[in-house]
């Protein structure tokens, strides 16, 4: 990913979610720098602008700019990814499973420290695999009216 697929990202994510059309608002341009800063320079001070973009439920998403520019009230049907498994989109069954293998291409970082959040690492899964959704609710189960006896069906005792 570089700067420029970041900034068309936010663009997009900024014109469905309130607190990005804010930020958008009060910013007079967003820019890459280069391959790998964004800059943004803002009309007025903005000091949620962190967390703005670190928003959870509704992050900016970065994707290629291409993806990107797609109208953002559009679904993305691209499922571009860079990390050590490919998503197989003609196997997918809404509701049911998403299928994944392994990308023969992907090669893991060399630098860095293993953290909770990030590490450098190898995957060690090589096949493929269809996961279920545990999202699934089942039918929903036929309930039994209560009988009526005209009278208390307790026992007193």
């Amino acid at each position: 990913m570089r700067a420029r697929d970041a900034v068309a990202s936010i663009r997009r994510w900024a014109q469905r979610v309130a607190y990005g059309q804010k930020l958008l608002s009060v910013t007079e341009e967003l820019t890459a720098a280069d391959d790998r800063r964004i800059v943004f320079r803002l009309k007025k001070p903005f000091p949620l602008l962190l967390n703005a973009l670190a928003l959870s439920g509704q992050p900016p998403f970065i994707m290629p700019e291409r993806v990107a520019r797609t109208d953002a009230f559009t679904q993305i049907t691209d499922a571009t990814g860079s990390g050590p498994f490919l998503f197989k989109p003609d196997e997918y069954i809404s509701g049911d499973r998403a299928v994944y293998e392994r990308h023969a291409g992907y090669v893991p970082r060399t630098e860095g420290t293993p953290s909770f959040l990030a590490a450098p690492s190898a995957p060690s899964w090589t096949g493929s695999s269809g996961v279920s959704s545990p999202m699934v609710a089942p039918p929903p189960r036929r309930c039994r009216p209560a009988r009526s006896t005209g009278s208390s069906s307790r026992n007193s005792s």
